[in-house]
């Protein structure tokens, strides 16, 4: 981790945090926040000093034993029958990226009103399903709409942690997890939404390290070597509250950003897709694209449809296909 103070006068300044994503994940990014407000406060003896949490090399441990040779071979015998012949799907760029092109990525940001979330979390309730699973099966449809492909293959990333023992640990516990879900002879959307429901359970209560899932399926990330399509990861949180107060010092995040960035973080090949639901009723969202890739309408016209598919998913489960 990086840390630069911007200093403005005797009592102002911005304390500017960088760190990489192979050392912290999303999660930690609340966490840090919380250590750092903790610390501040009790340097001016106006608390006690975080306390001692688990430490990561203490989860790598525990995970090895935890999955245990049995469960992990059943688990990879899963992964092995569910993505013979798979491939990761990949959507039409649109325009080839140069061979010598160094990636540049873009964020395109969206929102969706109170009245589209609300409907969306009663339509997970009445289907005993998560937001996620309904956002993915809006998102499944907009692929099959987009490449033609009923057998949708497309990656997550998931929360990883696996204890609660860990919840207050700094560290990469994301995992990458490829959902894959046929489409073939679904007539109506609650038949997708059936069908989604089902790829996600089987991959949750299958779930290993990526690195044991593509030992078993060598060839899903294949798609990647084309440079005529982009791979976009797909990913959706439901935030808790926003900031809090310690002692006498209050924080917040801003979560509702809508402007375009020319230049952001870096991400893996591809593009990814992520849905925050928000407290506050709304969803905020993004997709990361490469600039080399597409421009700004090519994400923008994605989004504009998925809004369009959502709506039906969460309103009309029963309209045809």
């Amino acid at each position: 981790m990086r840390a630069v103070l911007g200093r403005f006068d005797e009592r102002d300044a911005v304390l500017a945090l960088q760190a990489h994503h192979v050392a912290i994940d999303g999660w930690s990014m609340q966490l840090i926040m919380r250590d750092l407000v903790t610390a501040y406060s009790a340097r001016a003896g106006r608390g006690a000093a975080p306390a001692d949490v688990a430490q990561y090399r203490e989860y790598s441990a525990w995970q090895k034993a935890d999955l245990g040779e049995e469960s992990l071979a059943a688990a990879r015998e899963y992964w092995r029958a569910k993505l013979h012949g798979a491939r990761m799907l990949g959507v039409p760029v649109g325009r080839r990226r140069p061979e010598d092109a160094t990636p540049v990525f873009a964020v395109h940001r969206f929102v969706f009103d109170a009245e589209l979330t609300s409907a969306l979390l009663t339509a997970a309730r009445n289907g005993r399903s998560s937001p996620f699973m309904v956002l993915l099966a809006a998102y499944n449809l907009l692929l099959r709409d987009t490449t033609g492909d009923a057998d949708i293959v497309i990656p997550t990333i998931t929360f990883g942690r696996g204890h609660p023992r860990f919840d207050d640990t700094v560290g990469p516990f994301f995992n990458f997890v490829p959902l894959r879900t046929d489409l073939t002879g679904c007539e109506t959307v609650r038949d997708v939404l059936a069908r989604t429901r089902a790829t996600c359970i089987e991959a949750q209560t299958h779930e290993i390290p990526f690195a044991h899932i593509l030992a078993e399926a060598p060839e899903l990330m294949e798609t990647f070597g084309d440079d005529g399509v982009a791979v976009c990861a797909f990913q959706a949180f439901q935030n808790g509250p926003n900031g809090g107060r310690m002692g006498s010092v209050e924080y917040t995040e801003l979560r509702r950003r809508v402007l375009f960035q020319s230049t952001g973080s870096d991400i893996p090949d591809g593009a990814l897709w992520t849905m925050e639901i928000d407290p506050s009723g709304e969803i905020f969202g993004c997709v990361r694209y490469d600039r080399n890739e597409f421009d700004q309408s090519g994400p923008a016209g994605l989004v504009e449809r998925f809004e369009r598919l959502l709506r039906r998913v969460v309103t009309t489960p029963d309209s045809a296909v």
